[in-house]
């Protein structure tokens, strides 16, 4: 039973570190989504992010994984992909930023007591870990009034082990699940 508490740490530490992306999005609740058919890329580009690292050096490969993974889904969800942007019904752009991070942890740390039993504060540890966070954002853009009308959004801690196919993957889809927006 003295394990319990450790245990229980463990255990919500390993559910938040293994959660799924958690993407947020924002819209114009004037839009008419439910008119909406066919789309087009703004750019073949992907944009900066504002206050985010600029993309002068961003992997060609990835930027096309993320552009056909946007692709894939919206057809999946049944709009049409045209090649004339002033033909469709909206328009499509995403933006690449990079942030570096440090994370500060403090942990306190017990002192002693009867048999392993008990034990009161002997004061704390604390840990510093610098880390990259990478975010994706996706816009799109009604095709008649040319304003943007859907943000979605999602930012993930990457290390190099990462299988980047597959998170682009997983981050596409998370953010392109709040697209369109409830009525």
């Amino acid at each position: 039973m003295r394990h319990r508490p450790a245990c229980v740490l463990l255990l919500a530490w390993c559910t938040v570190g293994c959660a799924g992306v958690q993407a947020r999005s924002d819209f114009d609740p004037n839009a008419r989504f439910d008119t909406y058919r066919s789309f087009a890329w703004l750019s073949e580009e992907p944009g900066t992010l504002p206050g985010e690292a600029g993309t002068e050096g961003v992997d060609p490969l990835l930027a096309r994984r993320i552009h056909e993974s946007i692709e894939s889904h919206l057809e999946a969800r049944g709009y049409r992909k045209l090649d004339d942007l002033a033909a469709a019904d909206f328009a499509v752009s995403f933006g690449m930023g990079r942030r570096e991070k440090i994370q500060i942890q403090s942990s306190p740390t017990l002192g002693g007591g009867y048999y392993g039993y008990g034990g009161w504060y002997a004061g704390s540890s604390v840990s510093a870990t610098s880390y990259t966070e990478d975010t994706l954002a996706i816009d799109i853009f009604d095709g008649r009034s040319h304003l943007a009308v859907w943000h979605g959004w999602a930012s993930k801690r990457v290390n190099q082990t990462t299988d980047r196919a597959a998170l682009v993957d997983e981050v596409v889809s998370a953010i392109l699940a709040k697209f369109p927006p409830p009525r």
